[in-house]
């Protein structure tokens, strides 16, 4: 399952900006579901209703249906690589500028 950060960098790749509130409130059921929070706000309709009701943001609704399409195409193991990537190059850009 990827992480904030993952879908925070994924939106900013695609729509310029990470929307982060959009994807903690889609997340939610997490704190009461655990790894079964997927049964709620996780399809397209309700992701964007989710999505209006947390952000007035243009592109909110495109976050959305970006967050479901990233916990689809993202198996665990391939989350948790891409999260350590988002990281690194972090760090790296920490490193080269201080």
């Amino acid at each position: 399952m990827p992480s904030h950060r993952v879908h925070r960098a994924i939106t900013t790749w695609v729509l310029g900006k990470h929307h982060g509130k959009v994807h903690k409130a889609i997340d939610y059921p997490y704190k009461f579901l655990g790894s079964k929070h997927r049964i709620l706000f996780h399809d397209p309709l309700t992701s964007v209703l989710v999505a209006r009701v947390v952000s007035k943001e243009k592109d909110a609704s495109s976050a959305a249906i970006l967050h479901v399409l990233t916990d689809l195409l993202f198996p665990s193991r391939a989350s948790k690589v891409l999260d350590s990537l988002i990281l690194l190059r972090r760090r790296i850009i920490r490193l080269r500028f201080s």
